[in-house]
């Protein structure tokens, strides 16, 4: 009986990998390797994706006004500085979540389509994840937006409340899309 070295394997590997990858499965499938529906669903995802990055940089550009705010009240009244610094904080992190879910979004085209269910399926729970995320920071926003005093911070505070909101939109529209295509959620996460 014939052993293989790990020369060996890594051969049988390497020419398993390009005949499993070269292979389509089921009728799932069409002739240029991506799901049926699926340039449907790039049509529908893509603008969605778009808003998404131009509400990331905008959330990143109010997010550096507020903090040039908050420089200017460095030597003045504590608690205005706090409330400004925290609603900064709470900015950027809708920022983050925005970034992210726009980041990993985009690279759906490079998803090998075997695996787009499973990516579909933890896309739907991060996107709810990002949701809940989104809500805790507009309810902090909204609860130190009275107590602001400067009239910039407060209409760029605004601007990001607004934009987060939008950024909530576009969570459940691309929920509402990529569910039906994601594995199903068994009974206990549906409660």
């Amino acid at each position: 009986m014939k052993t293989f070295g790990l020369k060996e394997i890594i051969m049988l590997l390497m020419i398993w990998s390009a005949f499993a990858g070269c292979s389509a499965t089921g009728s799932a499938v069409n002739t240029n390797g991506s799901f049926a529906g699926y340039d449907a669903l790039r049509a529908d995802i893509d603008p969605l994706i778009g808003d998404l990055m131009l509400n990331c940089k905008e959330l990143d550009r109010i997010a550096k006004d507020v903090r040039s705010v908050a420089e200017g009240y460095f030597y003045g009244p504590d608690d205005q500085l706090n409330y400004i610094q925290k609603s900064q904080i709470h900015i950027g992190k809708a920022k983050q979540t925005a970034c992210h879910q726009w980041d990993v979004l985009a690279m759906i085209d490079y998803i090998n389509p075997d695996q787009r269910q499973v990516y579909y399926t933890y896309r739907v729970r991060n996107l709810k994840a990002a949701l809940f995320e989104n809500m805790y920071d507009l309810m902090s926003l909204n609860t130190y937006l009275p107590y602001i005093e400067n009239e910039n911070a407060v209409v760029d505070i605004q601007s990001a409340a607004e934009i987060i909101r939008e950024n909530n939109n576009i969570f459940e529209k691309i929920t509402r899309l990529l569910e039906p295509l994601s594995n199903p959620s068994s009974p206990a996460q549906k409660i």
